[in-house]
């Protein structure tokens, strides 16, 4: 696949697209090694461990009705379904994670900088597509 640069992606939070606010986002995919040294090897070991990932979204706040702020501030404590799609270098691609929303930023800025709400959750369960 040839370079790209991201732009006309959607992002939408439990049906609620939030697309024009994103500035940043990302999912990460892992699998934790899980030690299984024993006495005598000399070395470590490790077999594969269970997947997990986390999303990461940076959003301009805005505390206007169906926008950041009220749909996200009230699923703290939840789960949340997270799916982004679009076309990046000529391929289209999208995907989907449950997430459980166990932090959220209400606000965050500096003097002159416009506000937003990071969000970074762990998934629960299978993360679809993104090819991965």
């Amino acid at each position: 696949m040839a370079k790209f640069v991201m732009k006309n992606a959607t992002v939408t939070v439990n049906g609620t697209d939030l697309s024009d606010h994103v500035a940043q986002f990302s999912v990460e995919a892992r699998q934790p090694e899980v030690d299984s040294s024993a006495l005598g090897t000399g070395w470590r070991t490790f077999v594969s461990g269970l997947k997990e990932g986390t999303v990461t979204i940076s959003f301009h706040q805005d505390f206007a009705a169906s926008n950041v702020n009220l749909t996200i501030n009230p699923l703290l404590g939840s789960y949340a379904t997270v799916v982004a799609s679009g076309t990046f270098g000529g391929a289209t691609t999208s995907g989907t994670a449950v997430c459980y929303v166990n932090s959220v930023t209400p606000i965050g800025g500096a003097l002159g900088d416009l506000a937003v709400m990071e969000v970074s959750w762990p998934t629960s369960g299978t993360v679809t597509d993104w090819a991965l």
